[in-house]
């Protein structure tokens, strides 16, 4: 069977993605995925994991951010960090991992279930559509993981807890904004020099339920 050739933008997107120093320090570093700068560049600036003892990680896969957090718990007694994700991912110390889809009921109850009674205190989600290009599809279903992120959130983190979320920039981003500072006191933005200038995304820290 003949394999079919790269388009031109597939070929120079690849160029770039294995030219970007965050991808090749990953590489280097052994790293999972340029994530763990993102978190890294986030934590620094906020005091993200000062004191955390529970942390859910959501779309965590390949576990960029699993393993950052895992890293800074090394010598963290009675600390537990719990991933999640559709597909699998690699197992990773200090890591407990459930795959499965947080968009099916019934998945999302058993996880749920196996979360509610921890004293969650960190809630990162870096959950993100299948991207199409489109930015007509991609917004509406970044933010729609991002509600559904804050949906868990407001069910299984504790009072005094933070959340992060990504989400992509566009139409619905500010109404998504205002749901956060309804369930929260504290909220911030923030974009990391490691998540690419070209890229819609950025992240919310949320912190001090109201509820």
């Amino acid at each position: 069977m003949m394999k079919k050739k790269r388009s031109k933008s597939s070929k120079k997107w690849l160029k770039k993605h294995f030219n970007d120093i965050y991808v090749q320090n990953s590489h280097k570093n052994q790293l999972r995925s340029r994530a763990w700068f993102k978190l890294d560049e986030i934590n620094k600036m906020t005091n993200l994991l000062y004191n955390k003892k529970c942390v859910v990680d959501l779309g965590a896969a390949p576990g960029g951010w699993s393993q950052y957090v895992s890293h800074q718990f090394l010598n963290k007694k009675n600390s537990e960090i719990i991933a999640c994700d559709r597909i699998n991912m690699k197992k990773i110390d200090k890591v407990i991992f459930m795959q499965g889809d947080l968009t099916n009921h019934l998945f999302l109850k058993q996880f749920l279930n196996y979360v509610c009674n921890k004293k969650v205190d960190l809630l990162i989600s870096d959950m993100a559509p299948n991207i199409t290009g489109i930015s007509s599809i991609d917004i509406p279903n970044s933010i729609f993981l991002a509600e559904l992120a804050l949906k868990i959130t407001k069910l299984i983190l504790i009072k005094e807890g933070l959340f992060l979320v990504k989400i992509f920039q566009g139409t619905g981003v500010n109404q998504y904004l205002n749901l956060m500072r309804e369930h929260f006191f504290h909220v911030k933005i923030c974009k990391p020099k490691s998540s690419s200038a070209c890229s819609r995304e950025f992240f919310i820290i949320a912190g001090n339920k109201k509820k």
